[in-house]
């Protein structure tokens, strides 16, 4: 039709006249879109490049910061967990010089004892692949300190490690909570060193007037015994609760330090006393102390034993569950439930039996439970107490699988 249109009579050459039209409207149409194509990707490969160039020097920019923040020891490891470097505090807190230089696989380089559980820490931080902050204490000769060790990924990087000295914080920690303990402690004793004052005393006056009152003179000194052996258990429980060590973890079924205990008072317990326990047979390990967790039940059964006296009945019964972390989320546990048949513990003492130095047993030191408290707490795990009168009491434990909480 084109070749009519134009009067092209010739057929062949109409042919090859029509394709070289079509190829020059291709090829204009060809060159337009690379006119506007080529700038386009050249603006988009310039963008891309300069959004590069401000994230590698933004990342750049914040690990020199980080690495020049003298209150804290950096170190950086590649992806292949090889040292890439650490800064002078870092050097520090692992013991070494100057001149030392770290190279190859961090986690298995040899450093100095005092500073194994600060690259134990950090190398299990990097296997779980994920943010880790972990508080550890370290032992050199007679002194104690503790660090906050913070793991972290980089993208296209490796490693980052964070280790802030935080030994005054917690030493600030401690002495705020041996203050009211403190002042317990100085009230308890202040009766029974008031009470051997007027037992000498009058056991004096009994000396020089009348040495025939033997009955009177033997009472006193019984005072004077009494009082005494009071304010050893006083001064003997604080020694314990202060002295407490961080918990040695390793892993461990829970119903090994349980039986162990229970059978323990099955032995020595009035025969009126019944012990019952109950456990699933695939209960997962839990990252335990066991002499630590042995003390825990030992307190607790000690207290449900004198709670039923002569008859009654003790159990023990432990789940899997699941209990939430300190971000509220929900994740896997076991619950140790102790409870008994005794009269109960009354209402507006609930919250107030873990407190050092409250006790409703006769005779008792009042620090227990605030051990027992303290061991849970620090193996990551929380202790709550459920009672009514009339029908016994129940101590709850809810421990962590992984025991110490990494958070992040």
């Amino acid at each position: 039709v084109k070749m009519l249109l134009i009067g092209v009579p010739d057929m062949d050459n109409g042919i090859e006249y029509v394709m070289l039209d079509i190829k020059k409207q291709v090829n204009s149409k060809i060159r337009l879109a690379l006119r506007i194509v080529i700038p386009v990707v050249i603006i988009g490969l310039l963008t891309a490049a300069c959004v590069l160039l401000v994230l590698y020097y933004r990342k750049g920019r914040y690990l020199r910061r980080l690495v020049r923040d003298p209150s804290r020891g950096v170190l950086l490891l590649n992806r292949k967990g090889e040292v890439y470097m650490l800064n002078t505090m870092m050097g520090n807190i692992f013991g070494l010089g100057k001149e030392v230089k770290l190279k190859g696989s961090f986690c298995r380089l040899r450093l100095p004892a005092a500073s194994m559980g600060i690259q134990k820490t950090i190398c299990n931080g990097i296997e779980k692949g994920g943010y880790l902050t972990s508080q550890i204490n370290v032992i050199e000769g007679d002194k104690e300190r503790w660090f906050e060790i913070s793991v972290w990924r980089i993208q296209s990087f490796g490693w980052a490690v964070s280790c802030v000295d935080v030994t005054e914080r917690e030493f600030g920690r401690k002495v705020s909570t041996l203050i009211p303990i403190a002042q317990q402690l100085a009230h308890g004793i202040k009766n029974p060193l008031s009470h051997i004052r007027m037992a000498v005393q009058r056991l004096k006056k009994l000396l020089l007037q009348d040495k025939g009152k033997k009955e009177e003179t033997i009472y006193c000194s019984d005072v004077v015994a009494e009082e005494i052996e009071r304010l050893s258990k006083l001064t003997d429980g604080f020694s314990r609760f202060i002295k407490l060590e961080p918990p040695r973890l390793s892993a461990g079924n829970i119903i090994v330090p349980v039986s162990e205990v229970i059978n323990r008072f099955r032995r020595s317990a009035p025969e009126g006393v019944k012990f019952s326990i109950t456990c699933p047979s695939d209960l997962p390990e839990v990252m335990i102390d066991q002499a630590q967790i042995s003390i825990v039940f030992d307190h607790l059964l000690d207290n449900a034993v004198a709670a039923v006296g002569e008859n009654g009945k003790v159990s023990v019964a432990i789940k899997k569950t699941e209990i939430k972390d300190s971000r509220d989320r929900l994740v896997p546990g076991i619950e140790v439930r102790i409870s008994d048949t005794g009269p109960g513990i009354p209402t507006e003492y609930l919250s107030k039996v873990f407190n050092p130095y409250f006790s409703l047993k006769q005779g008792g030191s009042g620090l227990g439970l605030a051990i027992v408290r303290k061991i849970v707490e620090d193996h990551g795990g929380v202790i709550t107490v459920e009672s009514e009168e009339g029908k016994g009491a129940a101590f709850i434990i809810a421990l962590l699988l992984e025991g110490m909480e990494d958070e992040g």
